[in-house]
């Protein structure tokens, strides 16, 4: 049957990235003002981020064309953390923290795999941070962010998330990453 909606659009020169039948729908490509994400987090007290990373992650997994475990691990890591933060007892918050932090690089692990999935599906090759690098500013800003150098770390590492995620959108749609229209054929 032929393909309507965000999966029929054409994509970029070479192996097509519409993900297979039965799996999730392709996503609308968006690049995203990564200041404003930064300030929205900051002013929501992380929660903004957090929806803007489930995005990307989401659109991450349509452009691999597979189901994976990220949502399954982010919203462990969320309900993890809130149910650590809202019981303050230490016999019980400790390991709910503990488990979240796992459930955090769990989650990093998978939007990155899906990541690379995508770019090699799509056949770009935008200039993006290392894996090895988002692990670290992660681990490092979770460890530290009792400090405010730890905080310092997490807002690079989203910064660079959130670079990441536009130059993959500028080199899978460049039409619409540069404004000049998008990606819909012409009627």
């Amino acid at each position: 049957p032929p393909l309507t909606g965000p999966a029929a659009r054409p994509g970029p020169p070479g192996p097509a990235w519409a993900p297979p039948a039965g799996t999730v729908a392709a996503p609308e490509l968006e690049q995203v003002s990564v200041a404003g994400v930064i300030l929205l987090s900051i002013v929501t007290f992380g929660i903004y981020g957090l929806v803007k990373f489930h995005q990307t992650g989401k659109a991450y997994e349509a452009l691999a064309g597979r189901a994976s475990a990220f949502s399954r691990d982010f919203w462990l890591f969320v309900g993890l953390g809130i149910a650590g933060v809202l019981l303050h007892v230490p016999p019980l918050a400790i390991p709910l923290g503990i488990a979240s932090f796992v459930f955090q690089v769990l989650t990093l692990n998978e939007a990155l795999a899906l990541r690379a999935q995508a770019v090699r599906r799509t056949g770009i090759r935008p200039q993006l941070t290392s894996e090895g690098t988002h692990r670290g500013l992660l681990i490092a800003g979770v460890l530290l962010a009792w400090v405010l150098v730890g905080v310092v770390l997490l807002l690079v590492q989203a910064a660079r998330w959130f670079s990441d995620w536009n130059a993959i959108v500028a080199a899978v749609s460049p039409a619409t990453a540069t404004g000049q229209g998008s990606r819909s054929p012409p009627p």
